[in-house]
């Protein structure tokens, strides 16, 4: 066993002293690379990384990136989308590993935008069935309230205009009814709108 041992720690100190090179001489390809495991010189050696992106389609996709976030900041998702969309059509299916955080970034930012958009059309339907809460009663074992004139407990669904969507209550609370619609939780504040 020892014998085994002294060989072994013998091979790694003569692969790894570094062995002087004559002009026009080049180096072994199973050299091991400094650092590396010296019982694998025999593999084949790691292939250099691909060539960096152009910088022209890198610079526009990062272009359309900060345009996309800008948009999603000042609640304009449809030109967030847009943004995403050419900044996505810029980097085209690159599989180039450099390439992929950005497209991964643009794909996210398209997420959101879309998601975002859904809830903007959700509360601005909403925002048109007129409903008015004018009444609570916030009790622990069954709360009610009265929700354009009818008195609705946690879990009623209330009717809409056809095509709308239906209303389900989630939630009473003493100053709001806490309401799902198209998905989105949707707070209805208690006396008059604004």
């Amino acid at each position: 066993m020892r014998r085994f041992v002294r060989a072994v720690l013998l091979t790694m100190w003569l692969l790894a002293v570094p062995r002087p090179t004559f002009a026009g001489e080049a180096d072994p390809p199973w050299r091991p690379e400094k650092g590396s495991d010296p019982f694998t010189f025999w593999k084949e050696l790691a292939r250099p990384p691909p060539p960096p992106p152009p910088p022209a389609v890198t610079a526009t996709a990062e272009f359309f990136g900060v345009r996309a976030e800008r948009a999603i900041k000042d609640c304009k998702y449809g030109e967030a989308a847009e943004a995403c969309d050419k900044g996505l059509k810029e980097l085209g299916a690159s599989q180039d590993p450099g390439l992929q955080e950005l497209y991964e970034r643009l794909f996210r930012l398209r997420l959101a935008a879309d998601r975002l958009q859904k809830r903007a059309d959700a509360e601005d339907a909403f925002r048109h069935l007129g409903l008015k809460v004018s009444g609570v009663v916030a009790r622990r074992d069954h709360p009610l309230a009265i929700v354009n004139d009818k008195t609705v407990g946690k879990g009623a669904l209330l009717e809409t205009a056809e095509g709308e969507g239906t209303v389900y209550v989630d939630e009473i609370q003493p100053h709001r009814v806490i309401v799902r619609f198209r998905g989105y939780r949707i707070e209805v504040p208690f006396g008059p709108r604004e």
